[in-house]
């Protein structure tokens, strides 16, 4: 009996123990995610306007569209002034620009800062947050996994950082020992293209980054995101959540793999460009529409909430499918190696057509009218 006593004491004191443990491990795991998004933005703040040779700098991109403190500069160099003068070239017509991003300076502004600024934005003004965590509850399985998620991407933009650093100050120094030809010589183009892969590499983290982020605020935070009333709250989250799609067409699949616009000219590659047209338009509407306009409804309905928030996650199911299709298309076979001829690409990728059309569908009809149903609750 006495044995069967001790056994039952010696088991509920490993009980409270492990509960004790796992209670300490939660807490040190917001201690340690608080210190990596502390040290994520002192890394980036020692690179604001410190002098004229700093990364980045106080100011506004895309059109002016986006206000930010991360805006990748060049300081004085003439880097700035190819980026402007294609901007310049630009015609918008209230709808589209012309089909110019793929070769020129002008996507470090519209895309690739837009990106940046976007995710930087977002991880700035909760990079606190978890300051505010739930003292003495223990986190669940899922919370701390959210944790170590965001830990492990934050740990990743560190080494993206830090070799972007280099890149950065390689980019600027062979424009400054190169003699102007307005940036059109082969040789920099060529550099602006290893820049690119560079440059691609460090906003894919950051986008991971802000994704990360928002899944654990979600998880710790809001809990439920059906629970916020706030159409600012559903906008941010609707945003963050589709970047990775922006991301993986304009860089992950196009930039940093292939020099897409020097590719064949074919009918083919027209049916592509019409699918980059619609993509980077549901972009800039997002941009133009939705990032930086702040709304005054703050008490949505629980039903209203509950709709809107099926509505995003059919989306986000989508954005998923249009991310695994760019994949499994791959626009560097296609482009380089079968010179942009669908009918010999299909025969080495049968699900080439198939690709092609789901890209299509979600570009040109379903994101618009996520877009649209998004600023819908705005105001």
């Amino acid at each position: 009996m006495r044995k069967k006593l001790t056994l039952i004491f010696l088991s509920i004191a490993m009980f409270f123990c492990s509960f004790a443990v796992v209670g300490c491990s939660s807490e040190k795991l917001v201690k340690q995610t608080n210190e990596s998004l502390e040290d994520l933005m002192e890394t980036i703040t020692d690179e604001v306007d410190k002098d004229e040779d700093s990364i980045f700098t106080k100011g506004k991109v895309h059109d002016d569209c986006i206000a930010t403190d991360y805006r990748v500069s060049y300081g004085t160099s003439k880097i700035n002034t190819y980026i402007s003068n294609d901007n310049a070239k630009l015609v918008y017509d209230g709808e589209t620009y012309s089909q110019t991003y793929l070769s020129t300076y002008s996507s470090l502004d519209y895309v690739y800062n837009s990106l940046l600024s976007i995710s930087l934005n977002y991880i700035s003004k909760y990079s606190d947050s978890f300051e505010f965590a739930i003292a003495g509850e223990d986190y669940t399985k899922e919370q701390k996994k959210s944790l170590t998620n965001l830990r492990k991407s934050i740990k990743k933009f560190d080494k993206e950082f830090e070799s972007f650093e280099e890149t950065w100050e390689e980019f600027l120094d062979f424009y400054e020992n190169t003699e102007s030809h307005d940036g059109t010589t082969e040789g920099e183009l060529d550099q602006l293209r290893k820049y690119k892969i560079g440059y691609g590499k460090l906003v894919g983290q950051t986008v991971d980054v802000a994704q990360k982020l928002l899944e654990a605020r979600e998880q710790i935070i809001y809990g439920v995101m059906n629970e916020t009333r706030s159409a600012n709250v559903i906008k941010e989250y609707a945003i963050i959540k589709t970047l990775d799609m922006y991301y993986e067409f304009f860089i992950g699949e196009l930039d940093i793999k292939v020099a897409y616009q020097s590719t064949t000219n074919t009918v083919d590659q027209g049916t592509f460009y019409d699918i980059y047209d619609a993509v980077y338009n549901n972009f800039d509407d997002t941009i133009r529409q939705l990032v930086g306009i702040e709304s005054d409804v703050t008490d949505m309905s629980k039903k209203e909430v509950k709709s809107i928030m099926a509505s995003i996650d059919a989306i986000i199911n989508d954005k998923n499918i249009f991310i695994a299709a760019l994949k499994d298309f791959n626009i560097e076979e296609f482009g380089v190696e079968f010179n942009n001829d669908l009918t010999e690409y299909v025969k080495e990728n049968t699900t080439a057509r198939v690709d092609l059309e789901k890209m299509r569908q979600i570009a040109q009809d379903i994101m618009p009218n996520y877009i649209a149903l998004i600023e819908g609750i705005m105001f």
